[in-house]
C-alpha cells in the first residue's frame, strides 16, 4: 500500500468521524483528486471542469489492474465489473447514485465508454457498441433538463443492461426507465427549463422541418416554454445537439416514419400548450376554444379528427349505469379549470407515452435476439436520482426518497453480506456490527397495509370526492405510534410543520412533505375521451402508445403502486448480480470549479450513508491482503524473505510480521489472506518499508552503477577493436589496390614494348588487303564519331537554325568535309520540312504572301519597312458593311481593303480620296461613304507598275476603254499589289509586276511615259505633253 493509497481509502483513516472524513474529501478535491475509495466503493466529487484523466492512455493504464495498484478512478469500478464478468462468468451491476448535478450521467457515460474500449472489436461488435453509446444522447435529449442545480439533469431513473457473450464481447442491451418527471412539461420551475428536446428542435432544426411541424424558432411563442423565464443554456448549443440526435437516431436504426412520429408528437405538445379557452356566457360551466387554428394543427400532427380533439378537451363522457336510463353515455361540458387541467394532462401523458415508446423502440433496436445456446452475461448500470430535501417537498420527492431508502437497504445488506462471506471463507470469526437498519422506514412506506403507499391508494380508490387532507388524516390515524413518522397532529409543539404536512425520518435525514397534489399525481388519470380520441389516430405508432382494451375494465394501478413494483423488481434484479458502487457528490450549488461547500457535501455524505459504509468496512479488520501479494510488497523487511521467498506463503507472512514487531493481537491469518486490525499497524509497515527502501535503493544503485560502467567499458573496448579492424582493413585495401595498379602499368608497358618490337614482323604475315580493311574501319569510326558530334550539337540547339556545328573539326577534314556538308544540308531540309508541316493553312497563306512580295519588291526602297509590317487582309472590315453587300452582287470574298488616293486619268495632278477593295474576282474603288465609283475585273489587268522609290504609287495597266488607273497608298503598296497578284493567279490570271522608275500610262487619248525622280519634300506629279514626271521625297 503506497502513500497514495493511504490517503485515498476512507477505511484507512485512523479516526473515523464526520470531520476527518470531510477533511480528507476536501483535501483530495483541492488537489484535483476527485475519486476516493471505501474499499471497493468509489466516491466521486464533481469537479465542474475538464480533467485530463479520461484519455485512451488512461483507459489502457487501468485495464486489468487491481483496485489498489493505481490511484482511485471510476475506471477501476468499470474494469473490476468487466473482469469479474469475463473471468468468473457472473452477472454484474454498477449502481450510480447522488444528487442532481453530482455527475451521475457523466459517470454512466464514462463506464460505457470504458467497457466499449476494452471489449472486443469487429465490424459487428463495433456496430453494437455504437448503438449502445448513441442511445445516451437520445435519452438525454428526451429525459434531461436544465435545473437550478445542473444544466443537464436527468429527470428520470435509468437502468441499462449491457449484454455480453462468453468471450466478453458486447452483443446487445436493454433499458429500463423509472418515474419520468412529466410535470416539467407543463409547469417547469422558475429559472429551469423543460426537457432539452423542445429547445433542440426549435433551435436546431432547419426551416423546412419547422414549417412542416408549424413551428417557429422563437421559444417565447410557446406557453409551456416561457413559463419558467429560462430558455437558453450556454453549455448546450441547440443546433449541434439536434444534429447529434439525428445522427444517433440513424445509427440506432430509426425509420423515417418513426422519426416523423417523434417530432410530430413533440410539436403537438408545444401546440397543446397554446390552446386558449373562452368561458361560455350562457352556460357558466362550459368553455369554448378561442383559437381553433391551433387545434387544427394538433389534429394534423396527431392524425386525429378535429371534432374528436375539440370534444375530448372540452367535454367529459359519463357512463350512466342506471338500468332505467336509455342513454348510457352522457357528455358533460368541462368548466374552465377542468378544461385547462385536461389540456395539461393530455400534454403530460402524450410526452410520457412518447418517452416510453421511444425507450421501447431503442430496446427493439439494441436487444440481442439471436440464441446460439452459448452463455450470456450482463453488466447493469443504474443511474438513479439521489436523495432530495427541498424547502417544499411533494409527491416526486417522496417517490425519489423511497427509491433511495430501498437502495440504501440493499447497499447495507450486500456490504455486510460480502464482508461476512469474506470472513467465513477465510475462517475468521465474524463480529456483529451495529449499524442503522432502515428496514422499518421501508416498511413504513411500502407495507401492504397501513403504509404511506397503501393509505394513499386507499384514498385514491375511495368513492366520492378525494382529498389530500383526508389522506393526511389517515396517516395520522394509522401511524401515530411509528417512531419514523411525525406530523403537526402527532406533535403539537412542532411549529416547523403546517397542518397539511407530515415528516418521515429517513436514513439520510428528516424530510417534511406537503400533501397538496398527492392524490392527483398518484392517480394521474387521463379522461377516457382523450384516450379513445388518441387511439383513433391514423398513425399506428400513436395508437400503439394509447392502446384500448374494452374487455379489461380493471382499475389501472396508481403511480405509487407502479413505482413500488418496479423498485421491488429492480432490487430483485440487483440482488442477483455482483454489485459495484459509485457515490457521486456535488461540491457546491453554483457549479463553480474549485469550490467545496462543507455543509452541502456533509449532507450528501449523510444521504449516501458513507460514514455507515466506512464503519461497516472497518468492523473487525481494516486491512486484508493475500499472502503472496503481502510478501511481494513487504519482503524487503526481512533478510529471510529478501529478495525471493520460495517457501510456504503463510510462513513468509509470519516471518515478516515478527520482523516488524506485530503481535498475535494485531493481526490474524486466514486461509489465503492476512488481516490487520488497526490502520496504525499498516502505516507502521509502510514506514518500515520506506526506511528499508533507502538501504535497498543504495545497494541496487551500487549494483546498477557497476553494471552500467562495466557495460560501458566493454562497449568502449569493442569500439576500439572495431575501429582498429576497420583502419587495418582500409590500409590493406589501399595497399592491395596500389599493387594491382602497378602490376597493370607494368603489363601495359611490356605489351606495348612487345607489340612495337614485333609489329614489322607481324605486318609482313598479313595479306595486303588487311591494311585496307583496317583503313576502312578507321574511316567508319571517324564517320560515326562525326555523326555523334553532329547529333549532340543538334540536340543542344534551342532552334534548328541556331545549331553550333563542329565546323572547326570537320569543315576542313580531308575525308569527311563533303559528307559533313551533305549532312548539314539534309538536317536543314528535314527541319524545314518539319517546320512547314507544322504550319496552319492560314500561316502558309500569310508566308506565301510575304514570299511573293519579296520576290517582286526586294528592289523597292520601301521593302525593308514592309518586311517588318504585319499584313492584314480586310484592314477596313468592308466585308461586314451592309452597303458593301449591295455593291458586291456576286458575294465574292474580300481579300484586301485599304485607303488610297485616285489620280485623274486626264489630269493626273488632281487627287480624290477613295477606298480600294480587292475581291476574288474584281478591284473596286468606292467612296469613303461606301459608294461604287469604279470596278475593274482582275482578268482585265495585264500589268501592275511601281517605282523603286519609297512612294506608294501603283499603276494598273488594263484593257478598259477608260485606260490605265493610277492610285496611291503610302503604307499598303507592296502588300496590296501582292494580294491582287495572288488573287488573280488563283483565278488563272498571271499579272506581270514591274518595279522600275520608268513606266507608261495610257488614258483614252494617248500613252505617256511616266518617270519617277527624287528631290522634293512631298510627292508631286508634274504632267507634261510628252511625259508625266513624278517627284518622290527622299
Amino acid at each position: 500500500m503506497t502513500s497514495e493509497i493511504e490517503v485515498s481509502d476512507f477505511v484507512m483513516m485512523s479516526d473515523i468521524t464526520e470531520e476527518t472524513m470531510m477533511n480528507m474529501l476536501k483535501e483530495r478535491f483541492n488537489n484535483d483528486k476527485i475519486y476516493t475509495l471505501i474499499r471497493d466503493v468509489v466516491v466521486s466529487v464533481n469537479p465542474y471542469k475538464k480533467l485530463d484523466i479520461y484519455s485512451e492512455k488512461d483507459i489502457n493504464k487501468y485495464r486489468g489492474k487491481n483496485i489498489y495498484e493505481l490511484p482511485p478512478h471510476i475506471y477501476t469500478v468499470a474494469d473490476s465489473a468487466f473482469l469479474n464478468l469475463r473471468e468468473q462468468g457472473k452477472d454484474q451491476c454498477i449502481i450510480i447514485s447522488g444528487e442532481s448535478g453530482s455527475g451521475k450521467t457523466e459517470a454512466s457515460k464514462l463506464i460505457m465508454e470504458y467497457i466499449a474500449t476494452v471489449s472486443g472489436s469487429s465490424t459487428k461488435i463495433d456496430k453494437v457498441k455504437n448503438k449502445l453509446l448513441e442511445s445516451n444522447p437520445i435519452l438525454e435529449a428526451f429525459g434531461n433538463a436544465k435545473t437550478t442545480r445542473n444544466d443537464n439533469s436527468s429527470r428520470f431513473g435509468k437502468y441499462m443492461d449491457l449484454e455480453f457473450d462468453f468471450l466478453g464481447n458486447p452483443i446487445g442491451g436493454h433499458i429500463t426507465t423509472y418515474l419520468l418527471e412529466k410535470s416539467r412539461v407543463v409547469n417547469p420551475a422558475k429559472n429551469e427549463r423543460s426537457f432539452h428536446i423542445f429547445y433542440h428542435l426549435l433551435g436546431g432544426a432547419d426551416t423546412n422541418l419547422l414549417d412542416k411541424l408549424h413551428l417557429t424558432k422563437f421559444f417565447e411563442d410557446y406557453a409551456y416554454l416561457k413559463k419558467s423565464r429560462c430558455t437558453r443554456v450556454l453549455s448546450l448549443e441547440d443546433k449541434t445537439q439536434f444534429e447529434n440526435i439525428l445522427k444517433a437516431l440513424d445509427c440506432i436504426g430509426f425509420t423515417e416514419e418513426e422519426k416523423d412520429t417523434l417530432f410530430n408528437c413533440i410539436s403537438a405538445v408545444l401546440h397543446i400548450g397554446n390552446i386558449k379557452y373562452n368561458k361560455d356566457e350562457s352556460i357558466d360551466d362550459k368553455v369554448t376554444i378561442e383559437n381553433l387554428d391551433v387545434c387544427k394543427i394538433i389534429a394534423e400532427l396527431l392524425g386525429v379528427e378535429l371534432e374528436n380533439l375539440v370534444n375530448a378537451i372540452t367535454y367529459r363522457t359519463v357512463v350512466d349505469k342506471s338500468k332505467n336510463s336509455l342513454q348510457k353515455d352522457i357528455k358533460v361540458p368541462l368548466n374552465y379549470e377542468k378544461a385547462v387541467s385536461c389540456q395539461d394532462t393530455l400534454a403530460k401523458t402524450l410526452y410520457e407515452k412518447l418517452f416510453l415508446w421511444l425507450v421501447s423502440r431503442i430496446n427493439d433496436k439494441i436487444i440481442h435476439k439471436e440464441d446460439d445456446g452459448s452463455p450470456k452475461y450482463v453488466i447493469g448500470v443504474l443511474d438513479i436520482y439521489g436523495f432530495e430535501i427541498f424547502n417544499q417537498n411533494g409527491f416526486e420527492q417522496f417517490t425519489i426518497n423511497y427509491c433511495n431508502e430501498k437502495l440504501q437497504q440493499l447497499f447495507i445488506e450486500l456490504t455486510l453480506k460480502s464482508e461476512q462471506e469474506e470472513y467465513n471463507n477465510e475462517g475468521i470469526e465474524w463480529e456483529n456490527v451495529d449499524y442503522f437498519n432502515n428496514k422499518d422506514i421501508c416498511n413504513l412506506i411500502e407495507n401492504k397495509s397501513g403504509s404511506v403507499i397503501a393509505l394513499l391508494n386507499e384514498e385514491c380508490r375511495r368513492p366520492g370526492e378525494k382529498s389530500d387532507l383526508a389522506f393526511l388524516d389517515k396517516l395520522n390515524t394509522n401511524m401515530m405510534n411509528n417512531n419514523y413518522y411525525d406530523s403537526r397532529v402527532k406533535t403539537r409543539t412542532n411549529k416547523e410543520m403546517d397542518m397539511n404536512m407530515f415528516k418521515i425520518k429517513h436514513f439520510a435525514g428528516d424530510v417534511i412533505y406537503t400533501v397538496d397534489g398527492f392524490i392527483e399525481k398518484n392517480n394521474d388519470l387521463l379522461y377516457n375521451d382523450v384516450s379513445y380520441m388518441m387511439n383513433t389516430s391514423s398513425n399506428p405508432f400513436i395508437r400503439e402508445m394509447f392502446p384500448q382494451n374494452m374487455d379489461n375494465l380493471k382499475t389501472p394501478e396508481t403511480i405509487s403502486t407502479q413505482f413500488k413494483n418496479s423498485m421491488n423488481q429492480l432490487i430483485k434484479n440487483l440482488t442477483s448480480k455482483t454489485p459495484h458502487y459509485i457515490r457521486c457528490i456535488k461540491p457546491n450549488n453554483n457549479k463553480e470549479p474549485g469550490v467545496f461547500d462543507d455543509n452541502l457535501c456533509l449532507n450528501q455524505c449523510k444521504y449516501l450513508g458513507l460514514l455507515e459504509n466506512i464503519k461497516v468496512r472497518r468492523a473487525g479488520y481494516c486491512y486484508r491482503k493475500e499472502f503472496k501479494k503481502f510478501i511481494e510488497r513487504f519482503k524487503l523487511l526481512s533478510r529471510d524473505t529478501w529478495p525471493h521467498w520460495r517457501g510456504d506463503p503463510e510462513e513468509g507472512v509470519e516471518i515478516i510480521a515478527r520482523e516488524v514487531g506485530l503481535t498475535s493481537d494485531d493481526f490474524c491469518l486466514g486461509k489465503t489472506k492476512i488481516f490487520i486490525k488497526k490502520p496504525q499497524m499498516v502505516f507502521n509497515l509502510e514506514e518500515c518499508r520506506k526506511a528499508k527502501e533507502n538501504d535497498i535503493a543504495t545497494i541496487i544503485r551500487a549494483h546498477w552503477l557497476t553494471y552500467a560502467y562495466r557495460k560501458k567499458y566493454l562497449n568502449d573496448i569493442d569500439m576500439v577493436v572495431l575501429i582498429q579492424s576497420m583502419f587495418r582493413t582500409k590500409f590493406e585495401v589501399l595497399k592491395y589496390r596500389d599493387a594491382v595498379n602497378k602490376i597493370i602499368c607494368i603489363q601495359k608497358i611490356w605489351r606495348g614494348h612487345s607489340t612495337r618490337k614485333n609489329i614489322k614482323k607481324e605486318w609482313l604475315k598479313y595479306p595486303k588487303f588487311c591494311a585496307k580493311l583496317i583503313w576502312h574501319q578507321w574511316k567508319y569510326y571517324c564517320a560515326r564519331k562525326m555523326i555523334r558530334a553532329m547529333n549532340e550539337a543538334s540536340k543542344k540547339a534551342s532552334h534548328w537554325k541556331k545549331v553550333q556545328w563542329p565546323d572547326e573539326t570537320y569543315e576542313g577534314h580531308k575525308y569527311l568535309k563533303n559528307s559533313y556538308q551533305i549532312l548539314k544540308n539534309v538536317h536543314t531540309r528535314l527541319s524545314c520540312r518539319k517546320y512547314r508541316n507544322s504550319l496552319t493553312s492560314e500561316r502558309k497563306d500569310y508566308l506565301e504572301w510575304k514570299k511573293v512580295a519579296m520576290d517582286n519588291f526586294k528592289g523597292k526602297a520601301s521593302w525593308n519597312e514592309s518586311l517588318k509590317d504585319q499584313y492584314t487582309k480586310d484592314g477596313l472590315q468592308i466585308g461586314e458593311n451592309s452597303k458593301w453587300k449591295k455593291i458586291c452582287t456576286d458575294n465574292s470574298k474580300v481579300v484586301q481593303s485599304f485607303d488610297c488616293t485616285k489620280f485623274h486619268r486626264r489630269k493626273p495632278s488632281k487627287e480624290v480620296p477613295r477606298k480600294a477593295v480587292v475581291t476574288e474576282n474584281d478591284l473596286y474603288l468606292i467612296t469613303t461613304a461606301v459608294g461604287l465609283k469604279d470596278r475593274i475585273p482582275l482578268a482585265n489587268i495585264s500589268e501592275i507598275g511601281c517605282s523603286t522609290k519609297k512612294d506608294g504609287i501603283i499603276i494598273f495597266h488594263t484593257s478598259d476603254k477608260k485606260g490605265d488607273l493610277i492610285i496611291r497608298t503610302d503604307n499598303k503598296c507592296i502588300e496590296a499589289v501582292t494580294q491582287i497578284y495572288i488573287a488573280a493567279k488563283k483565278k488563272g490570271k498571271d499579272i506581270k509586276i514591274t518595279v522600275n522608275d520608268n513606266q507608261n500610262f495610257k488614258n483614252s487619248k494617248a500613252t505617256l511615259p511616266v518617270e519617277f525622280a527624287n528631290g522634293t519634300d512631298k510627292l508631286l506629279i508634274v504632267p507634261g505633253k510628252d511625259k508625266i514626271m513624278i517627284n518622290v521625297p527622299n
